[in-house]
């Protein structure tokens, strides 16, 4: 028996929706790159826009597209979640003609392997991958990779009155220490400060013809907060953690800064129109509300900062 399409019947309000799709879907995939190996399983959005005129979107058009793609590139494992990304996208402009813009994205758990700072002891850090591609039809894609890693940063202006602090201190002892000496005492020793769990977020978007690296995105967020953290620390490794953090305080607006720096000495030579986004959040120890910094930039605008 025929039935009505009733997708393709009109709405009783005649509104353009940007997104309509299917949320949440997972699928388990083999990603080897640089000599690794790793099963993840990530979670996979998809969606069209869908034009006033219609009352609806093909559902099972989105599953079965998401299926087919990952059943074909799976065969060649997985390399890049963004070129995934791209070529769901593709295949929904593809089966749903009346489309015009095609978007999927991807989040999964992203393990790196790592040796603690001190005793060298292996441990493994999950971060979170974020992955994307937006197709228009008869024009060019864009793609985006990214993550969210831990970190860890101390506070500046609490390490400064700390130390005008710990002067006066000193002073107090009347130890006929001069006041040259109380200085390379103090910058001889790492200065307390209070201390916070920051999450750092950096995301890329660029032409279909570019490749980042999603290891390097992992090191560049490191590299820009005061110290790493790890989920397992011997005495030592903890020892170095705090020294480290606290021989290099950080507003979380000095890790985004360094953050986009230290992207754009990796990759300088993508093409202009590369954006880039830096967010840092520190969940406070002093304070019942967080600290926040995001910036959204270009590898052209990059360029005449940094030359």
């Amino acid at each position: 028996m025929k039935t009505r399409d009733v997708q393709n019947e009109k709405p009783l309000i005649g509104i353009k929706l940007d997104r309509v799709g299917s949320s949440g879907i997972k699928k388990q995939v083999i990603r080897e790159a640089e000599g690794e190996i790793k099963v993840l399983t990530p979670v996979i959005d998809a969606f069209v826009d869908l034009k006033p005129s219609q009352k609806g979107i093909h559902m099972s058009r989105m599953i079965e597209s998401i299926d087919e793609i990952i059943e074909k590139i799976t065969k060649h494992k997985v390399v890049d979640f963004e070129d995934m990304c791209a070529e769901i996208a593709k295949e929904l402009l593809e089966r749903n003609d009346y489309a015009e813009v095609s978007e999927a994205r991807v989040h999964a758990d992203f393990p790196v392997e790592r040796k603690t700072p001190s005793t060298g002891l292996k441990t493994q850090e999950v971060h979170k991958l974020i992955a994307k591609a937006r197709a228009w039809r008869n024009k060019n894609l864009r793609k985006s990779i990214g993550c969210r890693v831990f970190g860890m940063n101390a506070c500046p202006c609490a390490q400064e009155m700390m130390y005008g602090y710990s002067k006066d201190k000193l002073k107090d002892l009347n130890l006929e220490i001069s006041n040259e000496n109380i200085n390379k005492i103090l910058s001889a020793i790492p200065m307390t400060s209070h201390n916070q769990r920051v999450e750092g977020t950096l995301l890329v978007e660029t032409d279909e013809d570019e490749r980042i690296e999603l290891n390097d995105m992992v090191k560049i967020i490191e590299k820009s907060v005061s110290s790493g953290i790890y989920a397992i620390l011997k005495r030592e490794d903890e020892q170095a953690v705090v020294v480290c953090a606290h021989e290099n305080p950080m507003f979380v607006e000095d890790s985004v800064r360094l953050m986009l720096k230290n992207f754009y000495e990796e990759y300088k030579n993508l093409k202009d129109n590369a954006e880039i986004t830096a967010k840092i959040v520190s969940f406070e120890s002093i304070h019942p509300h967080d600290a926040f910094a995001e910036t959204t930039t270009t590898v052209g605008e990059l360029r005449k900062i940094f030359g």
